[in-house]
């Protein structure tokens, strides 16, 4: 196998490397700063044994993926790889790197991209992407950016931490100073490390995500926002409390998972503080009834006293007839669907969407889908894993289980749907689900701005992709 030390590629590696790596490697002879790290390059030949022993004696491979899978997860750790377990970065210091880890991760990697390709069919099926292996123990801060031509400034996402203000500023210099090197504008993966501002990945950047903005100018170290921009998909705010300097959405989202008046009289004042007129879900997160009813008759009397535009998630039920129970004890006290007040069913296991039929039959107005539990009941992963490191398995898996439970018969019911969940941020199955037509989704505050333009930009291309077909 291929060891390639970054600072170390140049431009004969680049077929092998790939574009984007290379384009790193480049960044980082120009004085860009990289995070320290090596290129492991796939070794072809040793798969291409595995697959030639399987093809010999099996004539569709389709059906032999699970054994596939354990022979290429078998294969041994590589000579050249054995000699790679210190590791020198800068500011003296030595790495000790866990050889068998390390290649048991790529090989899943490049397992999972071989088993996905003899899923679609593909033809050529050793075609491998080369991996970045990082050094560093921990990063303070990671996010992306890119600069934004229609609108003349950069765009900073936050996926984790909270840059200070002169980093922000740095993270900005950084990414106008990268396109310069590359001459193509790029989307820009940045971390900080001890401190220092690097750049982890990059990859091509395609696309116009909003029109040209006029009226606002360019304020350094902070995501810019376009208020005017709308989007026909809602982006509601996961609100869990806090200070709120402006709501440029659609509506919020908060869980109670508390029967405290006091604190959810705070809430609601906040938020009407900004915008009296705005939407909210409300999801009581109870599993005691009589809990549940103390809720309600708490709602109740903010929702006359405040005039709410407000829909209320009925804590979760396991059948119709509980559900139906469930309706008749909020109705008893007022709450039922009327006016500006809705009902709301949660979906969030796969029983709720089985039993999808009894619930429209039993009547609600908007369904939560709840997509973290989804993600750990279809994939076996937790949220943050799926989120940080997706495999193409995994979002087939998902994509695959609405399409089986008929998630769009909710849509075409005329029921609202709103996705909430971290998993939401994946983009593959961002795009899914505004492409099924799912009313609404809810991101925490401080990613909110980005996704609100990548929405907008995502919904253009499924226009698009609608005339062309």
């Amino acid at each position: 196998m291929l060891i390639l030390p970054l600072k170390f590629i140049r431009e004969e590696d680049k077929k092998a490397v790939g574009v984007n790596l290379f384009n790193l490697a480049k960044l980082n002879h120009t004085g860009v700063s990289v995070v320290e790290s090596v290129v492991a390059v796939p070794p072809v030949e040793i798969f291409e044994k595995v697959l030639a022993k399987y093809r010999r004696n099996y004539h569709n491979l389709k059906d032999q993926i699970g054994n596939l899978n354990r022979s290429i997860l078998e294969l041994e750790v590589p000579e050249n790889l054995n000699d790679f377990n210190l590791v020198s970065i800068p500011g003296n210091k030595t790495l000790t790197i866990n050889i068998l880890k390390l290649w048991n991760n790529l090989l899943e990697k490049w397992a999972n991209e071989l088993i996905s390709k003899i899923e679609r069919g593909e033809v050529n099926l050793l075609e491998f992407t080369p991996q970045l292996i990082v050094f560093s123990s921990s990063f303070s801060a990671t996010g992306s950016g890119f600069f934004d031509e229609d609108r003349g400034h950069v765009v900073i996402n936050i996926d984790k931490g909270k840059p200070e203000f002169r980093e922000s500023e740095e993270i900005e210099n950084l990414i106008l100073l990268g396109n310069r090197k590359l001459l193509l504008p790029q989307v820009f993966y940045w971390v900080i490390e001890e401190g220092k501002i690097k750049i982890i990945k990059i990859l091509p950047f395609t696309q116009s995500v909003s029109k040209k903005d006029t009226q606002s100018e360019v304020t350094s170290s902070e995501v810019k926002k376009n208020p005017g921009l709308k989007t026909v998909t809602k982006i509601f705010l996961d609100y869990d409390g806090g200070v709120l300097n402006d709501l440029n959405c659609d509506g919020v989202f908060f869980k109670v998972d508390n029967v405290n008046v006091e604190a959810i009289n705070e809430k609601i004042s906040r938020i009407l503080e900004i915008k009296s007129d705005m939407k909210m879900v409300l999801y009581p997160d109870f599993n005691d009834s009589l809990k549940n009813l103390e809720f309600a008759k708490s709602f109740l009397f903010f929702r006359n006293k405040k005039k709410l535009d407000v829909s209320i998630v009925l804590p979760r039920t396991f059948s119709k007839d509980e559900f139906i129970k469930l309706k008749t004890d909020f109705a008893s006290v007022g709450i039922y669907s009327k006016g500006s007040l809705k009902i709301w069913k949660e979906f969030s296991t796969v029983q709720d969407f089985l039993n999808s039929d009894d619930y429209l039959e039993a009547g609600f107005d908007g369904a939560l889908i709840d997509l973290d539990k989804i993600v750990q009941t279809v994939t076996g992963v937790s949220p943050e894993i799926f989120l940080s490191e997706p495999k193409i398995d995994q979002i087939s898996a998902l994509e695959k289980f609405f399409k089986e439970v008929s998630f769009t018969k909710l849509i075409k019911n005329n029921k609202l749907i709103l996705i909430t969940g971290k998993s939401i941020q994946n983009e593959e199955i961002l795009n899914y689900f505004i492409k099924s037509g799912a009313w609404g989704i809810s991101f925490p505050k401080n990613i909110i701005e980005g996704f609100r333009e990548h929405i907008g930009f995502l919904e253009k291309q499924a226009v698009k992709k609608l005339i062309r077909n």
